[in-house]
């Protein structure tokens, strides 16, 4: 009688145990599109005046690097400005490597709020006059003295190293 009932309790708490691994992977599953779904709504639009030579370089760039597009770039170049880079050598140099050329157009980019935010910042402590001459300022610097594999080869996604969609 009592191997039934040791049977019985086993068959329980083995059930139980499944329902809890189910449930925990049906939770995971869960926090992680709505992790998915917050770090869609942290992304922002905005409307960018660049020289033609600057949407060339962001457009060469992820080419070489095998990123999707220019917008990618961008926000890889940003990340690594936020993360890594030294704002002062960035943004206190003068470079007039464009001044002369005034061959400014305007594009529509996809940013995380966190990028700018960041340039938000480095605009108000280095008395620039707006976004985009903060943006011109990032990629001539990157493209002029920045080392292009630290800022385009290194993974600094949130998902780790073996994201495929960052």
């Amino acid at each position: 009688m009592e191997d039934r009932h040791l049977l019985y309790a086993s068959a329980l708490l083995t059930a139980a145990i499944g329902t809890y691994i189910l449930m925990e992977r049906n939770r995971k599953k869960e926090s992680g599109a709505n992790t998915a779904s917050k770090q869609g709504k942290s992304k922002k639009d905005v409307k960018l005046v660049l020289e033609k030579d600057h949407f060339e370089w962001l457009r060469d760039m992820a080419q070489k690097h095998n990123l999707p597009d220019d917008g990618k770039a961008l926000r890889v170049l940003l990340s690594y400005a936020k993360n890594e880079g030294n704002d002062e050598a960035i943004f206190k140099k003068i470079r007039c490597i464009q001044c002369s050329k005034k061959d400014k157009s305007a594009k529509r980019f996809t940013i995380e709020q966190a990028h700018e935010a960041y340039l938000s910042t480095v605009i108000a402590a280095y008395k620039l006059p707006d976004v985009n001459k903060g943006v011109r300022i990032l990629i001539d610097y990157a493209s002029s003295e920045g080392d292009e594999d630290l800022i385009f080869e290194v993974k600094r996604c949130a998902h780790g190293a073996t994201c495929q969609s960052c």
